[in-house]
């Protein structure tokens, strides 16, 4: 399932953590009885996590057995009892943890280390369910040790009397520790649970004050004053988690929640003060944030290292690029095929750069888009023409079957990529005279777009995993790295689309279907794409350490009337400016010493009435290198290699 972003940044699991967490609290705090706990808890559960009901099934006190005790909604059957160890919700029970199975959930209730009960809930329709990964997994753990201390709790504030809480037997068979203070403040209760946690007997705290024996010397002004406050029934303090670092007998600290209760004594009112050890639970959350810290610093990293390989792969295709370019002006047969060799080559290297980065960032959820209206034709028509010479050249026949009146939810350039890669496997792993065939029309509330090839077809393995990276079939004679269709996929899920793949057999053929959703066309169509202005000579500056890049752009330039200047670096290319003021510059972003943005910031500082056209032209195609070349005044990003007739485009605008 992938990892969705919501519109302010956080992940879809990050947002269902949280409203969890907001909705039990808000439960518990309306709560004043224990009866009236559970099924605001249930509701807020159900509608956090989209689930269709959610029971409380409680444990016998021998812990063998589930029965049920309330539903939501109030309308559900009531479920059978289980046994501990059987099914879902026993394995909760016996283990302790939150577990995940076959569109379900089972949330252990916990008093300390006992289960008392365990929530289970049915989610929604298995094509909708959430994603219950391991870090909500133990937000829900989290909840169930919540409820749990909060059930005690409200049980414990309700009793009439110390005495009554005596007889009552909860202090004694309480797993957590459990102290009662009279009216004065001093320790009239300690349970075993006490003694053992916080390592005094009963017989050395019965009498005293409680905070200097379990409270550090820095804190224990501040547990006198709220002590004191409860005495005097301060509603502040009641009903109400509280952190506290506690002190051992042996002098050793352990985090833990307070929850403070009023009790009657002869003379006065008294507190009842009910202690949970939650040391574990922030080790655990420590443990968490680290990996969540390690994990972004990894990310961080793997965004750097894919941004400088897509740099250091793009640059030495750029003069390669340059040069067939440049051999297209000579009418030797030897020349004409070289060039053909060199340009299909060169643009397989482009594309396998290409997808091995738009993969990766897909994958991560980095890929952003612009998704409006579009028609289906459009975007068919760019897939053919970025792959029309491929078909071409493998004498494939093309048949085109598409509803020109369809339009669909999309990015039109990464929608066009899409069908590109699906028209260029179709090419590529048919053999050559093959037929290609792409039909397009309305299907339901979607847009169905099938490409179908009468090539090399895959088997029943093959199909099971075709849209997972570098997969491929029997053999590597076709090339490529197996990327095509995984990027397929995680750009069709982006647009909230599907996609397909179905084959009789190997060698007789394959289908790959997509699903895009439908869009009401819009009020006035885009500008032709690729539509190109005539520009005028220009005096040009060419800032970039890569001399055979530089030489073979300038060149290329220079045959086309433009007055063409080289810069190895950013101080020599101030040099030039300083003497030559060129109208257009164009700049490599990753230079030695002084970088391309610093370069730009420097020539605005130094001429500011001198309006240079500044084009970033880098190997840093990133939407954040984008937008920092903006920040800094470049007024086109062009990613390497490009084409000379890109350049004269970009060189046109304005």
């Amino acid at each position: 399932m992938s990892s969705a972003v919501t519109g302010s940044g956080v992940t879809e699991s990050e947002a269902r953590r949280r409203a969890v967490v907001r909705g039990v609290s808000r439960a518990l705090g309306r709560a004043e009885r224990a009866s009236d706990c559970l099924v605001p808890v249930l509701e807020a559960l159900g509608h956090a996590l989209d689930a269709r009901r959610a029971d409380v099934l409680l444990a016998d006190p021998a812990a063998t057995q589930l029965t049920p005790l309330v539903s939501w909604p109030d309308t559900a059957r009531t479920p059978r009892a289980v046994h501990v160890g059987d099914g879902l919700a026993g394995r909760a029970a016996e283990t302790g943890r939150a577990l995940a199975e076959g569109g379900c959930v089972a949330v252990p209730v916990t008093m300390g280390a006992s289960v008392v009960a365990v929530i289970h809930a049915e989610l929604g329709d298995l094509d909708d369910l959430v994603e219950l990964d391991e870090p909500l997994l133990a937000v829900l753990e989290a909840v169930g040790a919540q409820v749990g201390h909060a059930l005690r709790s409200v049980e414990l504030s309700h009793l009439a009397s110390l005495a009554e809480l005596r007889r009552s037997g909860v202090v004694a068979s309480s797993p957590d520790p459990i102290v009662a203070l009279d009216h004065r403040g001093k320790v009239v209760e300690w349970n075993g649970a006490a003694e053992r946690v916080l390592g005094w007997s009963a017989h050395e705290v019965l009498g005293e004050g409680p905070a200097p024996l379990f409270t550090p010397p820095r804190w224990r002004a501040r547990a006198s004053h709220v002590l004191r406050s409860a005495l005097s029934a301060d509603p502040r303090w009641m009903g109400r988690a509280l952190p506290l670092t506690a002190r051992r007998a042996d002098g050793t600290e352990l985090a833990m929640e307070v929850t403070l209760a009023l009790a009657h004594s002869p003379r006065g009112v008294g507190v009842v003060i009910y202690l949970r050890d939650v040391s574990a639970a922030r080790r655990d959350r420590q443990a968490l944030q680290k990996a969540r810290r390690l994990a972004e610093d990894e990310s961080r990293r793997r965004d750097d290292f894919l941004a400088l390989l897509g740099h250091e792969l793009r640059n030495p295709l750029s003069p390669i690029v340059a040069a067939a370019e440049l051999l297209d002006g000579y009418d030797d047969p030897i020349l004409q095929r070289t060039r053909g060799v060199i340009a299909r080559q060169s643009r397989q290297l482009v594309r396998l750069v290409d997808d091995l980065l738009d993969v990766s960032r897909a994958a991560r959820g980095k890929l952003a888009l612009d998704i409006g209206p579009r028609r289906l034709g459009d975007m068919l028509d760019v897939a053919l023409e970025m792959t029309r010479a491929q078909i071409a050249e493998r004498g494939h026949h093309l048949t085109l079957d598409v509803d020109p009146g369809v339009w669909v939810h999309a990015d039109l350039a990464r929608g066009s990529q899409i069908f590109a890669n699906l028209l260029s496997n179709a090419a590529r792993y048919t053999d050559e005279g093959g037929r290609i065939w792409v039909r397009a029309r309305p299907d339901a509330d979607h847009a169905l777009v099938e490409v179908r090839d009468d090539g090399r077809g895959m088997s029943r393995a093959l199909l099971e995993r075709a849209f997972e990276p570098f997969s491929q079939g029997e053999g590597r004679s076709r090339g490529g790295l197996g990327l095509g269709l995984a990027l397929v996929s995680h750009l069709v899920r982006l647009h909230g689309g599907s996609v397909g793949a179905t084959s009789p057999g190997e060698g007789l053929g394959t289908t790959i279907s997509v699903r895009l959703p439908l869009a009401l066309a819009a009020a006035a169509e885009p500008p032709p794409i690729g539509a190109r202005a005539t520009g005028s000579e220009r005096s040009i500056l060419i800032v970039d350490d890569h001399v055979d890049s530089a030489e073979l752009l300038s060149m290329a330039l220079s045959s086309r009337g433009h007055h063409v200047r080289i810069a190895p670096d950013a101080e020599t290319a101030l040099e030039l400016v300083a003497h030559a003021r060129p109208e257009v510059a164009l700049v490599d972003i990753g230079l030695p010493g002084m970088d391309g943005h610093a370069f730009a910031l420097q020539l605005r500082e130094r001429w500011p009435d001198h309006a240079i056209r500044m084009i970033a032209l880098t190997g840093y195609g990133a939407p954040a290198d984008r937008s920092r070349s903006a920040e800094v005044g470049f007024a086109e990003h062009l990613v390497k290699p490009v084409r000379v007739a890109d350049v004269e485009d970009a060189l046109a605008a304005r």
